[in-house]
């Protein structure tokens, strides 16, 4: 993040008396992407909207929670994860140092967002790097949940299913018990699919895996996952954003909100329920989660 970047943090008006209740939680997006996202933040807690931002690296993680330090915590509409994403995956010695910074930042991180495999196109290349680089992060979240410090995962998951449950399985990062996931207390990790993209069976898959998943327009796009959204369990739905799409690009809190509204509006056709109902179960579904995870207090909405 640029030292412009941290200007446009720090330079935001928070007149914090005008906050309201959350009604959306947009359960994955890159605010810290984009150059006015300080501002954002601000705009999307005055709208009464929790954000959940990802980052793609460690050090982007670091960037991330320097720039939103100051006014983030009272505010309260924002966790920032700790990212570690396959795009990112470079060569031996790069991947080392990533693990290295990552090992270390990941007992002080409730939420971990990105980490995952990419098997698509171009990223196939990487694929060998991608899972001695993921299944180190499994043992990380392995040992965390072990020591009673359970996460909140936010998975990538493209074209590498069968890898990535291997990994998570083999780890013991992920408690098989799919029937309650978030019953062990801090002893547990919470995982999110962002973006699912996938078939009927490979949703089933995944919620028997204890999974939630969260959908944004990519998926919508697709007939498989339109059936699959279909069927899936209504307490495993989420909604997101995943904007921006790129580092350096603006976005404005309406935008945001207008794409949660229209992901709610067409999930909620897919199921054959109002919006209204639709909208009450993903947020009743991401409190639920945030406060199981420790990310929100039981108490904040």
């Amino acid at each position: 993040m640029s030292k412009g970047t941290e200007s446009a943090f720090n330079q935001s008006a928070l007149p914090l008396g005008a906050l309201k209740p959350f009604r959306l939680f947009d359960m994955h997006c890159h605010c810290a992407f984009a150059p006015n996202a300080g501002q954002l933040v601000a705009d999307l807690a005055h709208a009464g909207v929790f954000a959940c931002t990802g980052t793609v690296t460690p050090q982007d993680y670091l960037k991330a929670r320097h720039a939103f330090a100051l006014f983030h915590p009272q505010v309260g509409n924002l966790a920032i994860g700790l990212g570690c994403h396959p795009w990112w995956v470079g060569e031996d010695s790069l991947n080392s140092q990533l693990m290295a910074e990552f090992s270390s930042l990941a007992p002080q991180a409730r939420v971990i967002s990105e980490v995952g495999l990419d098997f698509s196109g171009r990223n196939a290349d990487t694929r060998h790097a991608q899972e001695q680089v993921f299944s180190l992060v499994c043992q990380v979240l392995a040992q965390e949940r072990q020591a009673g410090r359970g996460k909140l995962v936010f998975l990538h998951m493209v074209k590498s299913s069968s890898a990535l449950l291997g990994h998570l399985r083999r780890s013991g990062a992920v408690v098989s018990d799919a029937a309650a996931p978030c019953k062990s207390g801090r002893f547990a990790n919470w995982f999110v699919v962002h973006g699912f993209s996938g078939s009927r069976e490979l949703a089933a898959e995944l919620v028997q895996a204890g999974m939630y998943l969260s959908i944004g327009p990519r998926g919508l796009r697709s007939r498989k996952t339109r059936e699959a959204i279909a069927v899936v369990p209504a307490d495993r739905l989420l909604i997101e954003t995943d904007a921006p799409a790129a580092q350096g690009q603006v976005l404005q809190a309406e935008a945001q909100i207008g794409v949660l509204d229209t992901v709610v509006r067409e999930c909620a056709q897919i199921r054959g329920v109002s919006q209204e109902e639709f909208a009450q179960v993903v947020g009743e579904n991401s409190r639920r989660l945030l406060v199981d995870a420790g990310v929100l207090p039981g108490s904040c909405c």
